[in-house]
């Protein structure tokens, strides 16, 4: 599917990394699931826009 995160979607990812970075013991940044469709690759079934929005954020730095 196209990506379709707004600003609020991004802030509050970027809050859960912040929230990584100071220290915080155990933080849920949801869930990412996966369908094996055969040996190392996969077909994402949920959380496509997440790993969309922190694969930029890598790229970025």
């Amino acid at each position: 599917r196209d990506y379709s995160w707004k600003q609020e979607q991004w802030e509050d990812l970027w809050e859960d990394l912040v929230q990584l970075r100071v220290g915080t013991e155990d933080h849920y940044m949801g869930a990412i699931v996966l369908e094996t469709i055969e040996r190392k690759h996969f077909r994402i079934i949920d959380g496509q826009q997440r790993l969309a929005t922190l694969t930029v954020l890598i790229l970025a730095c």
